[in-house]
C-alpha cells in the first residue's frame, strides 16, 4: 500500500474525524492519549486533509526529531518533490547555532525561517510548519519590516539594472562571481543572478535595456535552468540579529485559527526559558555588549510564551495536561512488537 493511500484512509478513521470535528468547534485545548511511534504523523496528516485553510504548527522536543517528523509528513502528503513555493510542509529551524555568535550562521536555515514568515504574512494556503523549542525562542522582525523589504519583479517590467544592483547592495547582498548561497548576487552583462532568502534556488534575471526580459530559477552547481517564472519576490536576510528594528514573538505571525501541536508543552516551555537564560549569560560575557542588542530584544521569555499559548488552540499528545479545560481524546495505538526473527 502506498503511503499516500494509507494517509487518505487514516483521514477517514472515526477517531480522526471526531477529533477534527472538535477542533472545528473551536475546542481550545485537546489532550491526546494512546498515540504511539509515528502515529501522530498520520493523525495530523489526516486532520490536514480535512481542514479548510487552517495553518498547523507542530512543535517537537528537538531539531533531530523535528527533521524526522518533517520527512514523515513530506512522504505522507507527497510533498518531497514539490516546488518550494507550493510545499504543504515547511521547516522552521533556528538561525544561529549559539547566541551572539553570528559567524555560526546557517544560510539554508535562515532561508527556511524566512519562507515560513513570508507564507504566514501573505498566504492563506494550508500549511504545516514543523519546529522545535529553540527555534521558537528566537524573536522575529515585524510584518511591517518584512513587507518594507520585499522587492517584487515581473517579466516585462521596466526596471533599471543599475537600480536593481544598488538595491541589492543596500539590502546587504554580497557581490560574487558565482552565486552559491542565499544573500549573494552576480552580474554578467545584462544578466543578474540573485540568491534571495525567499526561494531555495537562485534567480537568473535577464535584461533587455531597462526591461526585465526573462526570469528563471537555476541550479547553482550545474548552472542549468530549472523553471521559467513570470514574477518573483526578492528578500534580504531579515534574520540578521544586528538589524535594529522592533522584534516580535513567532506567535504574532501565525493566523488566528492556527492549530498548535505539541509533544510536551511543559518541556517546550522549559527549553525556551533555558534558551533565554543562555542568551543572558552569553550577553554578559560580551566585551562589546553596548553595541549588541540585549537578550530581551532577541529572545522570548518562557513565561511570556506560556501566556500566549494559553489563548490559542493546542493539541498535546505526550506529557502531562497543562490546562484544566483540556478535552481528553483517546487513541488506541500500540508499538510494533519486537519479533527477533521469531515469526
Amino acid at each position: 500500500m502506498k503511503f499516500v493511500n494509507l494517509s487518505a484512509q487514516f483521514a477517514h478513521h472515526p477517531a480522526v474525524e471526531t477529533l477534527h470535528k472538535h477542533l472545528e468547534q473551536n475546542q481550545l485545548h485537546v489532550q491526546l492519549t494512546g498515540i504511539s511511534g509515528s502515529g501522530i504523523a498520520f493523525v495530523i496528516a489526516g486532520i490536514f486533509e480535512h481542514s479548510g485553510k487552517q495553518q498547523h504548527v507542530f512543535v517537537v522536543p528537538d531539531k533531530e526529531q523535528a527533521a524526522y517528523f518533517y520527512n514523515d509528513l513530506e512522504r505522507l502528503l507527497s510533498d518531497s518533490d514539490t516546488d518550494y513555493n507550493l510545499k504543504k510542509v515547511l521547516f522552521y529551524p533556528t538561525s544561529y547555532k549559539r547566541p551572539y555568535e553570528p559567524e555560526n550562521t546557517d544560510a539554508s536555515y535562515q532561508l527556511s525561517r524566512t519562507e515560513v514568515l513570508k507564507r504566514f504574512m501573505n498566504d492563506d494556503r494550508k500549511t504545516i510548519v514543523v519546529t522545535y523549542p529553540e527555534a521558537l525562542a528566537e524573536k522575529v522582525i515585524t510584518k511591517r519590516y518584512l513587507a518594507k523589504n520585499l522587492m517584487k519583479l515581473k517579466q516585462g517590467e521596466e526596471v533599471s539594472l543599475d537600480f536593481l544592483v544598488d538595491l541589492l547592495s543596500e539590502f546587504a547582498f554580497e557581490a560574487v562571481d558565482f552565486v552559491a548561497e542565499p544573500g549573494q548576487f552576480a552580474i554578467r552583462g545584462g544578466i543578474v543572478d540573485v540568491f534571495s532568502f525567499s526561494n531555495d534556488h537562485p534567480y537568473r534575471i535577464e535584461f533587455f535595456g531597462d526591461e526585465v526580459e526573462s526570469i528563471r530559477t537555476f541550479d547553482p552547481a550545474t548552472q542549468l535552468s530549472l523553471q521559467n517564472l513570470q514574477r518573483i519576490t526578492l528578500l534580504p536576510n531579515v534574520q540578521d540579529r544586528m538589524i535594529k528594528e522592533e522584534r516580535v514573538d513567532f506567535l504574532d505571525y501565525v493566523p488566528a485559527n492556527t492549530f498548535f501541536w505539541f509533544d510536551d508543552i511543559e518541556l517546550t516551555h522549559k527549553r525556551i526559558e533555558e534558551e533565554f537564560q543562555k542568551a543572558i549569560a552569553s550577553f554578559e560575557r560580551l566585551e562589546d555588549k553596548e553595541i549588541k542588542p540585549d537578550p530581551v530584544h532577541l529572545f522570548v521569555d518562557g513565561q511570556d510564551f506560556m501566556q500566549q499559548i494559553a489563548s490559542v488552540t493546542t493539541v498535546q499528545y505526550n506529557g502531562p495536561d497543562r490546562f484544566n479545560d483540556s478535552l481528553g481524546f483517546a487513541f488506541h495505538q500500540k508499538p510494533q512488537p519486537s519479533f527477533n526473527k521469531n515469526f
